[in-house]
């Protein structure tokens, strides 16, 4: 898997994710209650846990710009169209990976 930590170097301020700058605002997902429940994940989660999901996703906007200062302008969005939540995460899953 890849860590999609910040990279070092200037942060494009449209980006930033202001309670952790560390991770992009764009990658943060958030579930309501009807979307918990069609996981059908049957507890509660902690605060702080992590947990493995899976998902299907269709590239629905492409788009690709020169900008000024070397900065590459390319960008996709992706609609999440399908997503499955792994709670039986193992010792072994979160230090090695699956």
């Amino acid at each position: 898997m890849a860590d999609m930590k910040a990279t070092e170097g200037p942060k494009p301020i449209e980006t930033l994710n202001a309670d952790d700058p560390d991770y992009p605002c764009g990658l943060r997902i958030t579930l309501s209650k009807a979307e918990i429940e069609k996981l059908m994940v049957g507890r509660d989660f902690q605060m702080g846990e992590e947990l493995k999901i899976k998902g299907v996703a269709e590239v629905i906007e492409m788009s690709k710009e020169d900008v000024r200062h070397g900065n590459d302008g390319q960008r996709v969005t992706l609609q999440i169209k399908e997503l499955e939540v792994d709670t039986n995460k193992t010792d072994s899953d979160r230090f090695y990976g699956e």
